[in-house]
């Protein structure tokens, strides 16, 4: 797959920061630009495991090595890893390229806690979908 077009990677402006959810076998993370540094950004995650996950997928995949992950237990996001943009961009096409599955939830399924989450944010997603085509007046 061309990386030149991987580089576009769904991003959002929100509050003069862009932001970035990624959903991965590997882990949901949060990306944000990092404020001391923006050359940086911050790779974001809730759970630990994920920022983990993270770390041995970019030292197998791309024989790369992640900084450490820094604990933040009062804020919103309780773990971060600070990454240099242009290695994030790598690491984002990486894990596009790793797609090999065909329905998501059945390559994530197996963690009941995860599997539940997951499932509400499809959900809302879903709904979100169904009520923009009825106020569309397309109900298919």
């Amino acid at each position: 797959m061309d990386q030149s077009a991987l580089r576009v990677v769904l991003m959002v402006r929100v509050d003069s920061m862009r932001h970035m959810w990624l959903f991965t076998r590997h882990g949901f993370y949060s990306v944000v630009q990092d404020k001391a540094n923006d050359r940086h950004v911050q790779v974001r995650a809730r759970i630990k495991d994920d920022l983990e996950g993270l770390t041995r997928f970019v030292h197998k995949a791309m024989g790369a090595e992640l900084s450490a992950i820094i604990s933040t237990p009062n804020a919103d996001y309780s773990y971060r890893i600070v990454v240099e943009k242009v290695l994030w961009v790598k690491i984002a096409a990486t894990l596009a390229s790793d797609i090999d599955y065909t329905n998501f939830k059945d390559e994530i399924h197996g963690e009941e806690d995860r599997d539940v989450t997951y499932l509400k944010v499809w959900s809302a997603m879903n709904e979100l979908q169904r009520k923009r085509k009825r106020s569309q007046g397309n109900s298919s």
